[in-house]
């Protein structure tokens, strides 16, 4: 299963990658996406994700912490 996390706190962003990478040839089984550093990263304690794609100026948690 491919599994993909978007991080990323515009939402018009988030869904923005969201959609190219639906229309992409690459087959994603799961897209999940999370408004900002924080919540993504109550995610990934919990489970792990293939591909994670996130923003690094984001306020609070950013994506290099």
């Amino acid at each position: 299963m491919n599994s993909l996390l978007i991080v990323e706190d515009e939402k018009a962003i988030r869904e923005g990658i969201r959609a190219i990478v639906e229309r992409s040839a690459i087959v994603i089984d799961e897209i999940t996406e999370c408004k900002n550093g924080a919540e993504a990263l109550e995610l990934l304690l919990s489970r792990s994700y293939d591909v994670l794609i996130t923003d690094i100026r984001m306020p609070g948690l950013d994506g290099v912490e």
